[in-house]
């Protein structure tokens, strides 16, 4: 698979949706008799595209020796290898946050999470609403700006922090993701290397401003998770990630996404990052705002990528139910009205569904192995398959080593 060529373009111009399910795949487990969740979810509408001349195969998004995460993932979806392209989380976030970095400003993502007796008890504190914790994001840049650290509030408890010129080599500083480590003791997970004792004393202050403040007084008071102290990860510095119309042909597109990491990487490659009101990345998340945003999208632009991360957030939390249920609303109210719409407005168009990475129920983490993609609409005529599966993919025998060209396998699938 090669990239596609300006003429190639012109030839089968049509509308581009992919439809993400963030952590959707998964693997066997004992409570659902073996089944993954997605086989054990009741999921019509993925299963009628499948079953229509649709293409199916699985993906490896996470190169081999690559930490699986999403931005890794995402990045090899829309074309970049991450072995080549990574920056590091914080920077591709902070770019859709309109941060600017500077040579020599290192940013990093910022959890707002709730420790407990030395214990990782939530990545999210209990998904903090915006408002909260914009106002506990103030209260450290308050705290911390004349110290050459500077805070910026992002959505719930994602958040960036940016070192102006720090006093470490953070290419030298190991740092973990906190969903990565739920219930575990964090002392083993605690940033190591160049700058170590920096950040630690930097969380140490951080821990003390939040546990006293009144937001989190009020939120033990209710019984919900406070968001006691900050977790730093993901550093790295200003990210250049080569433009996505110049590398297929022109195409313009958009991400419609409730995260920053999806909307920072499109936005790094050239996409509009759209949002909306009600787009939580949650199971309440305003799923059919986000669909109307894709579809409207596509009346002037020609790609659209529709990320939904509810899947993953419930992998996380390791609650089979909601997981199944994320992966029902998924379907039910993503997949059903995106492509029945994409298809009553744009005849010529074509859909690809997919994971982007595994989000592992009973590690509550993400891992690197291949997940399921299927491929319907104009031009394909594939086998099909009776549903969409992990197991039916893997069957069709249609393997895209290399996840940074699944994206023009996506745009010229007989390419393969």
């Amino acid at each position: 698979m090669t990239e596609i060529a300006q003429n190639d373009m012109e030839n089968f111009l049509m509308k581009y949706l992919l439809i993400i399910g963030d952590g959707m795949a998964d693997y066997p487990i004992p409570e659902l008799n073996w089944k993954t969740p997605l086989e054990a979810a009741s999921t019509p509408q993925m299963d009628s595209l499948a079953r229509n001349q649709a293409i199916l195969g699985m993906v490896r998004t996470i190169p081999r020796g690559v930490k699986a995460a999403s931005d890794t993932a995402f990045l090899s979806i829309l074309g970049c290898d991450p072995r080549e392209y990574h920056p590091g989380r914080g920077p591709l976030e902070a770019i859709n946050l309109g941060i600017d970095l500077q040579d020599k400003e290192v940013a990093f993502r910022v959890n707002l999470v709730t420790l407990s007796e030395k214990k990782m008890a939530d990545y999210s504190a209990g998904h903090i609403t915006d408002e909260e914790a914009t106002t506990l994001i103030t209260l450290l840049q308050k705290n911390f700006s004349s110290e050459g650290i500077f805070f910026y509030p992002g959505k719930s408890y994602r958040n960036i922090m940016v070192f102006k010129n720090p006093a470490f080599d953070w290419r030298k500083l190991i740092t973990v993701p906190p969903h990565d480590i739920l219930d575990k003791e964090v002392t083993a997970y605690l940033p190591r290397g160049d700058g170590d004792k920096i950040l630690l004393n930097l969380m140490e202050r951080a821990g003390e401003l939040l546990s006293n403040h009144p937001i989190n007084k009020t939120r033990v008071d209710l019984a919900e998770n406070p968001a006691n102290n900050i977790w730093p990860w993901g550093q790295g510095e200003k990210a250049r990630l080569p433009l996505f119309r110049e590398r297929f042909g022109g195409l313009k597109g958009v991400t419609v996404s409730e995260v920053d990491i999806v909307k920072g990487i499109g936005k790094a490659v050239g996409l509009e990052a759209l949002s909306g009101t009600g787009w939580t990345g949650y199971l309440d998340t305003n799923y059919q705002g986000m669909v109307n945003a894709a579809i409207a999208a596509l009346k002037t632009v020609d790609f659209a990528v529709l990320h939904i991360e509810a899947p993953d957030e419930t992998s996380h939390s390791g609650e089979t139910k909601l997981k199944i249920k994320a992966i029902i609303d998924f379907d039910r109210k993503v997949v059903g009205p995106a492509v029945s719409a994409l298809q009553a407005e744009f005849p010529e168009s074509r859909v690809m569904v997919m994971s982007d990475h595994i989000t592992s129920l009973r590690q509550k983490t993400h891992t690197p192995d291949p997940v399921p993609f299927l491929i319907a609409g104009t031009g394909v005529h594939g086998k099909g398959a009776p549903v969409f599966s992990e197991k039916q993919a893997a069957a069709s025998r249609i393997y895209v080593k290399e996840g940074w060209k699944i994206i023009n396998f996506f745009f010229n699938p007989w390419s393969k």
